[in-house]
């Protein structure tokens, strides 16, 4: 069962979530499996959560990414802005209903050696106790495509390694 943190700022419930420690596997681009970890925090004062996230491939290749979720105008209105270690930053807009969280990017920019990203779609969502999304990315001029998914579980112990 979710429990929702006594001093969550009352415009945070709707994502309230998404908030934990999650590890679990998916799989990437190229049937690449991977392991994860992902951190998604209030941030203290502010009506927004934190969000980190690092994942190791079966290849040893590492990625990761940084950002915020921040709640929109309307009561079911989200975005998020993230900057991934492959050399871009995202704004994404979406909305949220129930247990799951829609979001397509409105805006990707990139870094002079960045990963030529022009457009995210993001989908995260509840599946009893672990969180799922699913990531699809279009990258040099191409077509949405799937990038990434996996089922992450709740952490009980931060300390733990992912799984």
């Amino acid at each position: 069962m979710m429990q929702i943190p006594s001093d969550l700022d009352p415009a945070l419930i709707p994502l309230a979530f998404l908030i934990g420690s999650w590890s679990g596997s998916g799989v990437g681009a190229g049937d690449l499996p991977f392991t994860q970890r992902l951190e998604i925090a209030v941030v203290p004062g502010h009506p927004v959560l934190s969000h980190v996230s690092t994942a190791t491939a079966a290849d040893g290749s590492v990625a990761a990414e940084v950002g915020f979720w921040r709640v929109g105008e309307g009561l079911t209105d989200v975005e998020l802005l993230v900057v991934d270690g492959a050399g871009f930053a995202e704004v994404s807009y979406g909305t949220v209903s129930g247990y799951r969280v829609e979001l397509g990017s409105d805006a990707v920019l990139r870094s002079a050696t960045g990963v030529a990203v022009s457009a995210i779609r993001r989908l995260y969502g509840r599946l009893e106790a672990d969180l799922a999304y699913a990531v699809d990315r279009a990258v040099g001029g191409g077509r949405l495509a799937a990038h990434a998914s996996a089922r992450l579980h709740p952490i009980t112990d931060p300390d733990v390694n992912p799984a």
